[in-house]
């Protein structure tokens, strides 16, 4: 493992971090998808799949201006989140439950890559690099408005799941 000697070496991890999060969801965000059964949520997932072509293109762009390929890294917070995503499949199998359950791991996603987006964005502008900043600030904004909507669709999912057999409400 290389050892981090510069700002700009830990913005160039950022930008391989974001660059795995992101090809790691045009992976899985299908099987999700294909596993919700609310119109709603699964359109916001689909709006979700693409807007993230869209993410790992701009960090494309990110890195063609900062010199540096974007793959070579791994993301394993995602890995993670991800791994905790085919586990609730497993455990909950179909329904109303199961959406609950996934909408809550998609806001973990949001979350982790509102986090990721907003670091290397300031890293971006302490170093100096505006137009990279600039590009990373777009797809923050995208993400936190999709944070945004998910959490009103979170209040939706949830309630749809609670039933008057006592099932536990799943909130995210």
């Amino acid at each position: 493992m290389q050892k981090t000697q510069s700002l700009l070496d830990v913005l160039i991890e950022e930008i391989k971090d974001l660059y795995s999060v992101e090809t790691q969801l045009l992976r899985a965000l299908p099987r999700l998808i294909r596993a919700v059964g609310d119109r709603a949520f699964k359109a916001a997932l689909t709006q979700h799949l693409s807007q993230t072509k869209g993410h790992a293109a701009r960090l494309q762009e990110v890195a063609d201006l900062l010199g540096i390929a974007p793959t070579g890294g791994i993301c394993q917070a995602m890995q993670g989140i991800l791994a905790e995503a085919d586990d609730r499949l497993d455990r909950h199998p179909f329904g109303e439950a199961r959406d609950a359950s996934l909408v809550g791991i998609a806001s973990k996603i949001e979350h982790y890559e509102i986090a990721g987006y907003a670091s290397a964005r300031t890293l971006a502008q302490v170093l100096g690099h505006h137009k990279v900043a600039e590009l990373l600030q777009s797809t923050l904004d995208e993400e936190s408005a999709q944070d945004h909507d998910l959490t009103g669709l979170a209040d939706l999912v949830n309630s749809r799941a609670e039933s008057p057999h006592g099932q536990l409400t799943v909130v995210s």
